[in-house]
Parts: structure tokens; C-alpha cells; sequence
């Protein structure tokens, strides 16, 4: 889990949340986007600067995300 501004940016592995990027409200818990990873994250695999999200996968890949301008 990673808190970026607002938002609680979870991703998990299949037996949590089923190889998920969800981005939660930190005000009222609502789903505010989410998306299937093709590969769980690593332990502790987010980290959020820049405007940006960066996950590292089980299979070693390091993913960049930018958000919506």
C-alpha cells in the first residue's frame, strides 16, 4: 500500500485481492479506480513520486505509472 495525495493505492496477490491495482479514497474508502496486473507485486513492491507509481512485479518487472492530467 502506498498513499499518494487522497488516494490509497493497494495492489495485492491472488489470494488477497486476486493480482489487483485498486486506488481507494483515503476520505471515504470508495473504489476510485482499478485494474488486473498480469503478475502479483513483490512485498512491498509500490512506491509513489513525482506524480508517478511504481510497482515491481513477481516476474521483476518495473512498472511506471503517471497519473491523469
Amino acid at each position: 500500500m502506498v498513499l499518494a495525495g487522497q488516494t490509497l493505492l493497494i495492489a495485492g496477490p491472488p489470494d488477497v485481492i486476486g493480482a489487483k491495482l485498486r486506488g481507494v479514497s483515503a476520505a471515504n474508502g470508495r473504489t476510485l479506480a482499478q485494474t488486473d496486473l498480469p503478475d502479483p507485486p513483490v512485498f512491498d513492491g509500490l512506491i509513489a513520486g513525482g506524480g508517478k507509481l511504481y510497482l515491481v512485479d513477481r516476474a521483476g518487472t518495473v512498472t511506471c505509472l503517471a497519473g491523469a492530467k
